[in-house]
């Protein structure tokens, strides 16, 4: 029973608390790419538009939750939670590769392929449970965690293969970009999150999550200049009494 509150407490935090990011961009984002089912070049240029602006919003939060596993377990539950840390940093490195290939499985849905979208679903159950069954013996709870990652790295090619022949989907060069660059940082932090104790690991994880920030600072200020938002802001106050 405590290794089941161990689990239930990572999976609260990495999907569902994350996946509620997720799932309040689909209600905008999901209604579109169905109001342009036919037209194929609009769908990839949204799915990449999607994929960027998820990426931005999310990256810092996935940083810095793999940087703070431990304390973010104390103050969310107790100290005696802070076991599963390394479950949850193993999840949330899954979570890069959920939040980068979220909005391309949409596309199956918007096709009506049905069939396909339960496909890789499945797939991802299966592996999710046949690895974590497989290496319970020699990890333990960890094994709930490296699972994860091992569905999603499955799940992603297997999604893509899925869409590419019903829209040409590919990344724009710009986005492969970010996500190399994300994927470094994401890889910075779980090193420096298992490798290091105390303060030496806090420090060197404040440098990677500061720089993570302000990279998604820099193009998200390209997507929506903060002049254009400010003076949104600026006349909102204005109208108010």
């Amino acid at each position: 029973m405590n290794t089941v509150g161990l689990f239930q407490s990572v999976w609260s935090v990495s999907s569902i608390y994350l996946g509620a990011i997720l799932t309040s961009m689909g209600a905008d984002y999901f209604p579109r790419l169905c109001g342009m089912n036919d037209e194929n070049d609009k769908i990839v240029q949204l799915s990449n538009e999607q994929t960027r602006f998820v990426l931005l919003v999310s990256m810092p939060l996935i940083v810095g939750m793999m940087l703070i596993a431990n304390p973010l377990l104390k103050v969310l539950y107790s100290s005696n939670f802070i076991l599963a840390a390394n479950i949850l940093r193993w999840q949330i490195v899954g979570t890069f590769f959920k939040v980068l290939i979220w909005p391309v499985g949409f596309i199956l849905l918007s096709k009506g392929k049905g069939l396909r979208f339960l496909i890789v679903e499945f797939t991802w159950f299966f592996v999710y449970y046949f690895v974590t069954r497989f290496c319970w013996p020699y990890l333990g709870l960890d094994s709930a965690g490296v699972a994860y990652v091992v569905a999603y790295l499955i799940y992603l090619p297997l999604v893509y293969i899925m869409v590419k022949p019903l829209c040409n989907f590919k990344y724009e060069n710009h986005n492969l970009l970010l996500i190399l660059l994300f994927f470094l940082f994401t890889a910075a932090a779980f090193l420096a999150s298992i490798c290091l104790n105390g303060w030496i690991s806090y420090i060197c994880g404040g440098f990677i999550f500061v720089f993570c920030t302000m990279l998604s600072g820099f193009e998200f200020n390209r997507i929506l200049p903060a002049s254009l938002w400010m003076s949104k802001l600026k006349s909102l106050f204005q109208k108010r009494p």
